[in-house]
Order: structure tokens, then sequence, then C-alpha cells
């Protein structure tokens, strides 16, 4: 469950319910084998290059007995080491921000998008922070224009350099941001940007089909009709998107008080991002 392996679920067109179902076992089963990958890598142990080879070490570690189980202890090691963090929660140093198609064309459409653009300025700005990637996508720039400026300022020279313009709605539909997002390493997706049910939707299904953990922040989504918007999160949530929120990201990535970072993530929340 590398980064960015795009092994697809091969299901051929049958009745919608039974082909949702099919991805939705498809989409737990991804969140089992990552869950068993985080155990074995928080114990010290390899941990298998394909998905074949995780089962068959589940097998190995359900067969095994506690003792083996246990990384020897070392003289500098605490006795009851802290546990490993769930690999349900996003981690600042799994996790990749992709920011997608955030245009002031398409931002003028919609309703909130003052709330909206203070949310996306948060999380670019954590990100920059915490040292989280931070890739971006625009659609059809020749028409829609270029990034949001207030964005585009938070994101490394070389990825600002480098914005993949697309056609497709997916950004898995768009060569350069594959090669952009496999670069990262990363496993998980924090996805956010334009609009809801169509770019966002078809990018959070390819995403999820290709093995990675996608995480849709809510409210740093929109589209122009609610209607849209609220149905495409139901929808993919369904399909194993885990919804967020932007405050539940950013604490998730710094974990714990008491540290500087945590402090700017505070005033962030708290004042928002500069312009």
């Amino acid at each position: 469950m590398g980064a960015l392996t795009f092994v697809r679920a091969g299901t051929r067109p049958i009745a919608g319910g039974v082909a949702a179902s099919r991805i939705r076992c498809v989409a737990r089963g991804q969140r089992v084998l990552g869950a068993a990958c985080a155990r074995r890598r928080a114990r010290g142990a390899r941990v298998p290059a394909t998905e074949s080879a995780i089962l068959r070490a589940m097998e190995s570690d359900m067969n095994a007995s506690p003792e083996s189980q246990e990384t020897p202890a070392s003289p500098e090691a605490p006795l009851h080491p802290a546990p490993a963090r769930s690999p349900l929660l996003v981690s600042a140093q799994r996790s990749v921000l992709l920011v997608v198609d955030v245009q002031d064309k398409l931002l003028e459409l919609m309703e909130s998008r003052e709330t909206l653009l203070g949310k996306l300025k948060q999380l670019a700005a954590a990100a920059q922070l915490l040292s989280v990637p931070c890739l971006a996508t625009v659609q059809y720039p020749e028409k829609l224009g270029p990034l949001t400026a207030s964005i585009a300022r938070y994101l490394t020279p070389d990825v600002q350099a480098a914005i993949p313009g697309k056609l497709a709605f997916s950004c898995l539909g768009c060569d350069a941001a594959v090669a952009q997002l496999r670069s990262t390493r990363r496993e998980q997706v924090v996805l956010v940007g334009l609009e809801t049910h169509v770019c966002i939707a078809q990018t959070a299904l390819d995403l999820v089909a290709a093995g990675l953990d996608v995480f849709l922040v809510v409210d740093a989504v929109a589209a122009r009709h609610a209607i849209d918007h609220q149905t495409a999160l139901r929808r993919l949530e369904a399909a194993g998107v885990t919804l967020i929120t932007t405050e539940a990201v950013l604490f998730e990535w710094v974990e714990k008080a008491g540290t500087p970072e945590f402090k700017q993530i505070s005033r962030l929340v708290r004042f928002g991002a500069e312009d």
C-alpha cells in the first residue's frame, strides 16, 4: 500500500447497488490493510510491499505467540512504550494536501466564498508550517485563470512554477498531477477545493480506487448548489472517503499542545491565516 500504487478494483458494470457494495468492501479492506501496516511499523517490523504479502504477514502475526510479536527491549527503551497512533488519524508525516481548482472565476460563483477561502488558507498555512506537502491543480486555466493568489503564496516555489492545468475533472486524469502525487510518497490525501460533486468527487473516488486514504475537508469544499454538495458528501462517505473538518485536520497534524507549532496552529484557528 505504498504511495499511489493505482491498484484499481476490477469490477465490471453490474447492478448499481452491488457495484457500490463491492467498492465499499474494497475500501474497508484497504483500511484493514493500512492498519496492519501501521501496527507492523510501530513495532519495527518490515512492511511488505504487496497486498498479498501484507495478508500473509497478517496471518503470521495472528498465529505468532504474543511474546514473538513484541519488540526486543533495549536498556534505553521504556517498559511501556506509547501505543501507535491510529491509522484513521491524519498524520503530518503521512499526508499531502491537495488543493483542487481554487480559481477566482470559480470562487466567485460560491455563496460562502469568503468563509471557504478562509478555511483553505488555514490549511495551506498549516501545511507550510508543519512541512506537509501541498499540491494544487487548476481546471482549464486558459478560460478559468490561475490558482487564486492567496492560496498560491503558501506553495513552495517549485510547486508554484508547475501547477498542473487539466481538462479532465479528476486530478488522476492529469499525468502531471499524478506524477506530483507519486513524488510525495504519501498514502493519505487531504482533499479540498472545487466543486464538491464534480472535480472533488471524481478525484476522491479515483484516489480510493488507487488504494489511498482520502480525507475530505467538508468546510473546505463547495459547490454552486447545496443539493449537489450534500449529495456528493453522502456518496463519498459511503464509498470509503473520510469526512473531516478543517480544525480537526489542524489538530491531528500537530498532535499535541505545548509546542511552538501548536501555538502557531492555535493562532491560525483563532485568527485565520494572513493575506
